[in-house]
């Protein structure tokens, strides 16, 4: 942690954000970036950005999460903003949250952009943001940055439903985006995507091929997150569906890389597209399990790197 990051949040995991593994739901950690968001660009100058009467906001464009250490029920959270970059019309956030005692939870990393609500359209920073920003100028821990994600230099992809099919994809889930999914100016929001991705990847049992399996019995192995990084392609809003299409790309002993593609069974047309690095958890014990060879080649044998997110 830097001097110069914002305490931007401060609250706790509360026992209906978390799920059935017994920790903070990934979506509510972006849940509550959200808020720590808002409050960092409302320190900035922003005051009105997040009102239903505003003419401009801050929207998400990609997001990077680190996981790096559970978040119980009940768990003290705070979370602290700095800038890593700003220009034009884009800047680049850290969120770090920590529990009460300061140990690292999460790391977070955001690209958003600012954008005039009558078109839609980025545009830039106003004076008086550029000016605020050097009092907040931070860097990202080197220890929270993330590991088993692809490179950041590379390209995002955005498949459309055909191409998702036709490369054999596994479709995971499906639905309709839901009014309590958006912010206040009608837009789904980061952590309702990373919501569907998490309530739909249950159903991935290429990837999870021992949670279904009768040698790991009584519900005491699950997967757990580790790494992910999503970029929004296109803002859906209320009563427009969605599928969500998943393929492996790689795994070892200890984690397993996936992509996750939502998409629109309307137009086909890429929402979002998601790189995840997981791994088999041990709920009784609360640590990694270690994936035998034969398994790790299996699952390697179900790759499919062209569909990379």
């Amino acid at each position: 942690m830097t001097d110069n990051m914002l305490h931007s949040y401060s609250g706790e995991a509360v026992n209906w954000e978390c799920d059935e593994l017994g920790h903070l739901n990934m979506r509510h950690y972006m849940t509550k970036v959200h808020q720590a968001r808002q409050f960092f660009f409302i320190h900035l100058g922003l005051e009105n950005s997040f009102r239903t009467d505003a003419d401009s906001t801050v929207r998400v464009r990609e997001f990077t999460i680190r996981y790096l250490k559970e978040s119980r029920p009940g768990a003290r959270l705070s979370i602290h903003t700095g800038l890593l970059s700003l220009s034009g019309s884009k800047a680049e956030l850290v969120h770090i949250m920590t529990h009460f005692d300061g140990t690292i939870s999460a790391a977070i990393t955001e690209t958003v952009d600012h954008i005039y609500l009558r078109t839609g359209q980025a545009f830039n920073w106003p004076t008086r943001v550029r000016a605020a920003t050097k009092k907040w100028r931070a860097e990202r821990p080197v220890s929270t940055r993330p590991r088993g994600l692809p490179s950041e230099d590379l390209a995002p992809l955005a498949p459309s439903k055909r191409d998702l099919e036709n490369l054999g994809a596994a479709h995971i889930g499906a639905g309709v985006f839901q009014p309590y999914e958006l912010d206040i100016f009608s837009c789904v929001t980061a952590q309702a995507l990373l919501g569907r991705v998490t309530e739909s990847v249950g159903n991935f049992y290429a990837l999870w091929p021992e949670i279904h399996d009768g040698l790991y019995s009584g519900g005491t192995t699950s997967g757990a997150l580790l790494e992910l990084r999503c970029h929004i392609h296109h803002h859906a809003t209320a009563g427009e569906a969605l599928e969500l299409y998943s393929a492996i790309q790689s795994a070892n002993p200890y984690t397993r890389q996936a992509a996750h593609h939502i998409v629109s069974p309307v137009t086909g047309q890429s929402w979002a597209s998601l790189s995840a690095s997981a791994c088999l958890f041990d709920l009784e014990a609360r640590k990694l399990l270690k994936t035998p060879h034969e398994q790790v080649e299996a699952l390697n044998a179900l790759a499919i790197p062209e569909l990379r997110a």
